[in-house]
């Protein structure tokens, strides 16, 4: 997206109490709320990339895993 200076930092390490594997599913909000999506995800992300390159990214990873690391919860 034109941002070569912003690379993700992968840990390789998990937090305490992160969840480690999470897939979507919307069977009970239908079930129960009649909710039904009105636009497919496909359709979105050039909506969804516009906006994320008229908004400043301001990176904050480093000092999160300094923190985290500091408390003792990256394990």
């Amino acid at each position: 997206m034109g941002v070569p200076h912003l690379r993700p930092q992968i840990l390789g390490k998990a937090r305490a109490g992160d969840i480690r594997h999470c897939f979507a599913d919307i069977t009970k909000a239908h079930a129960l709320l009649g909710y039904a999506p009105s636009a497919l995800l496909q359709d979105s992300f050039q909506e969804i990339v516009a906006w994320i390159l008229e908004t400043e990214a301001n990176d904050g990873g480093e000092l999160a895993k300094q923190q985290l690391e500091m408390r003792g919860l990256v394990a």
